[in-house]
């Protein structure tokens, strides 16, 4: 009895014995140690990825610049956002993917903005009565269609409704008059079209001579509101100082909690904060991003209890679009 059991288990641990030894021979066989890591470089400018192949441990020599039309390198990042820096004197023990980081070409964004999208900006005076008595408020406006009528051009301008509230006229006199980014005030019928409280919006429309030697371009609308990191610029007149043009980034799309405050501001849904500085007569003013095209529409700022200025705040393209369609004589023109 005692033979047979200890047969039993003699038998028993050979088996385990050889499974055991036939697992580890499997995976010595299947699985080597990789010798090598490869780094692949995203470039971000149109062209394919690169690689580069090191030994592991071995450190990345830094790579050449790349360029990108329009933007300065500024350095490579381990993540797409562009937050973490690589620092190139650390040892690559695994596979590792870098981001090319770039800033615009401010010289460049400048010129491409002054020639093509600065046109397209005005300066609102609405003549005012309150129990305050009288008075003119100015804001910002934005050239976003225009429409040949004879021997006019007529004028659509977006602006914000806190500038175009509370106006009063006379009888030979319109409570709004516009000046354009060159001082020129040759605009005729100014009329208020439609406005709306609770998008802080408003559009005017004009008469111009299509024989003037200056004639506004339309600003061109972007498809999406500016990303978080996007770079962005904000064109507009404040305290009547025509053509204030600041740069910034996107921080985020969130919603205020509260509205602007008054009854001529009710926005309640999320809106744009951005980094650029703006100023009282900035209303109305335009945020674009680096291809000139209108991501935003400035209507506040956000400021500290110390009133220390913290963000612009601008009604995202997206609610600008919205808003337009409910306009019958505009939605048609979109």
């Amino acid at each position: 009895m005692k033979k047979r059991l200890i047969s039993c288990l003699l038998l028993l641990l050979l088996v385990l014995g050889l499974t055991g030894c036939h697992f580890s021979f499997t995976e010595d066989d299947t699985s080597p140690l990789s010798t090598s890591v490869t780094v692949t470089l995203r470039y971000g400018n149109g062209e394919a990825d690169g690689a580069v192949h090191l030994p592991v441990g071995g450190r990345l020599p830094t790579p050449a610049n790349p360029e990108k039309a329009g933007w300065v390198f500024r350095g490579w990042y381990t993540d797409d956002a562009l937050t973490k820096p690589y620092d190139f004197s650390l040892a690559v023990h695994r596979n590792l993917t870098l981001f090319a980081g770039y800033l615009p070409d401010y010289e460049q964004w400048t010129n491409r903005l002054t020639d093509a999208v600065m046109p397209s900006l005005v300066l609102v005076r609405t003549a005012t009565a309150t129990d305050a008595g009288r008075g003119t408020k100015t804001g910002s406006g934005i050239v976003f269609f225009t429409e040949r009528d004879g021997s006019d051009i007529i004028y659509y301008l977006l602006t914000n409704n806190h500038v175009v509230t509370d106006a009063v006229g006379g009888l030979f006199a319109t409570p709004y008059t516009v000046e354009d980014y060159r001082g020129e005030g040759d605009y005729r019928s100014v009329t208020l079209l439609a406005s709306s409280a609770e998008y802080d919006l408003a559009v005017l429309r004009m008469r111009g001579s299509a024989d003037a030697k200056h004639t506004l371009p339309a600003i061109p609308f972007a498809s999406a509101c500016a990303a978080s990191g996007e770079a962005v610029a904000a064109i507009g007149q404040p305290g009547g100082q025509r053509n204030a043009l600041t740069y910034g980034h996107a921080e985020e799309c969130r919603a205020l909690g509260a509205s602007a405050g008054s009854d001529d501001s009710q926005v309640m849904f999320p809106v744009l904060y951005h980094t650029a500085p703006i100023a009282s007569g900035s209303s109305g003013g335009a945020v674009v991003n680096f291809a000139g095209e209108l991501v935003a529409v400035n209507f506040a700022g956000a400021y500290s209890e110390e009133g220390e200025y913290r963000a612009g705040l601008a009604i995202p393209i997206e609610r600008v679009l919205e808003y337009l369609r409910t306009i019958p004589e505009v939605a048609a023109l979109l």
